[in-house]
């Protein structure tokens, strides 16, 4: 999906690099313009043309993808060094903003407390008790037949 984002962004640049040079091909006046102009105009403009058709697919090809696109809801990200400050991270679907710089922490997909960053030791703690609990639980024996 970055990938096609990337190349949807080189592609708007170029588009607007040659409407820029299309406009100044276009300002001039029937004297200042040579032969090799007017093949510029009409390159440039066939380029436009091809262009836009190539961004319209893009643009399709990028809805289709995003609409398929599935996130585990147990999704974690685990830090234990430091997570620096100003990013967003991106988990389930759902943009999350890191402000501050954070240590040993994890990032969790829906609201805990009002925030997606949780101290990672409540986490680890979470994540025994319900490893002892499953421990606790009798298990079903298996019958030879």
């Amino acid at each position: 999906m970055e990938i096609r984002k990337g190349r949807l962004e080189k592609i708007l640049k170029k588009q607007t690099d040659d409407r820029q040079a299309l406009r100044e091909l276009v300002q001039k006046t029937k004297a200042q313009t040579t032969q090799r102009h007017k093949e510029m105009k009409e390159n440039l403009q066939d380029r436009l043309t091809r262009m836009r058709v190539i961004m319209e697919k893009l643009e399709a090809i990028m809805q289709r993808c995003q609409a398929q696109l599935t996130y585990s809801s147990t999704a974690r990200v685990y830090i234990e060094e430091t997570l620096v400050a100003n990013m967003n991270i991106t988990l389930c679907g759902q943009v999350i903003a890191v402000i501050h710089e954070v240590f040993n922490v994890c990032i969790l997909p829906k609201r805990r407390r009002g925030s997606y960053i949780v101290p990672l030791e409540e986490i680890q703690a979470e994540e025994r008790r319900d490893e002892e609990s499953d421990d606790d639980e009798p298990r079903p024996s298996r019958r030879a037949s």
